[in-house]
């Protein structure tokens, strides 16, 4: 293997691909490949993460996660380009703006006391405001969000080709640190 470049690699991985389902189109349970081990992590350590927040919410948060850690290592395995590619990674950041959307929202609401009906937007607004995250990260937030609100797809416009780097995805899991990191410095100066 070590004489093969690897662009060589990935067209014999998918000639092997398109081979396999080939051979066994009727036997579809026999292409099923187990996911490597040890790279999901698991519900208890990702919980630990917001020691703020109720269970159900981490629970919900840490199960997320789990999503994002299968999106992380399919974004780094796979080189899907083109729209396709466009499309994919942007359905992989969903779930990490998801998250973000859902510790702010759980943060306002069991440790700032906000109504539990606001939305995303109001959120940031509030955070911001009351001076638990910084004016970049609630613009960064604000910018997430509109990209979250594609979802509607006839809000989405034109689909850019891909270069098979995962930017906007990066961009949000960083944004997410942040995040996470300005919410407990505000608990933990406030408690």
């Amino acid at each position: 293997m070590d004489d093969i470049s690897t662009d060589e690699l990935i067209v014999l991985m998918g000639e092997v691909a398109q081979e396999l389902t080939r051979r066994f189109e009727n036997e579809k349970r026999l292409l099923q490949v187990p996911f490597p081990k040890g790279y999901i992590r698991t519900l208890g350590a990702l919980k630990k993460r917001w020691p703020y927040l109720p269970n159900d919410v981490r629970r919900t948060l840490a199960c997320t996660l789990q999503l994002c850690d299968i999106n992380k290592w399919q974004l780094n395995v796979w080189r899907i380009g083109l729209t396709a590619g466009n499309v994919w990674e942007w359905h992989c950041t969903l779930p990490v703006i998801s998250v973000m959307e859902t510790l702010a929202h759980g943060y306002g609401v069991h440790c700032l006391g906000y109504d539990e009906n606001l939305q995303f937007k109001r959120i940031i607004n509030k955070l911001y405001n009351d001076k638990v995250i910084t004016m970049d990260l609630r613009d960064e937030l604000h910018h997430l969000r509109e990209l979250r609100n594609e979802v509607h797809l006839f809000l989405k416009g034109w689909v850019e080709m891909h270069d098979n780097k995962p930017r906007r995805y990066n961009h949000a899991v960083r944004t997410l640190k942040r995040l996470e990191d300005e919410i407990e410095s505000h608990w933990k100066n406030n408690t």
